[in-house]
């Protein structure tokens, strides 16, 4: 199958088949096929993330709990 697109004739075919004999819904197939990838958009790569706004910064870290002293309330905010 060739193409032969900007032939300048109105009415002139765009495709050809140049091998094979395709039944009309193989051949409307290909046109569907073909149609949507020309319309389809290209694909731009997608600009990088600042580390800022990831989304395991949202996550809380592991708790620790006081050391086990004799001023261990001071760092649990209890009142004593």
């Amino acid at each position: 199958m060739t193409g032969t697109v900007g032939s300048g004739r109105e009415g002139a075919p765009h495709l050809r088949v140049v091998r094979g004999d395709p039944s009309p819904e193989e051949l409307a197939a290909l046109v569907v096929v073909l149609s949507a990838s020309a319309s389809a958009p290209t694909l731009e790569p997608e600009p990088s993330r600042s580390p800022w706004s990831a989304p395991s910064r949202r996550l809380r870290g592991p708790l620790r709990a006081p050391a086990p002293d004799r001023d261990g309330w001071r760092s649990s905010a209890l009142p004593r």
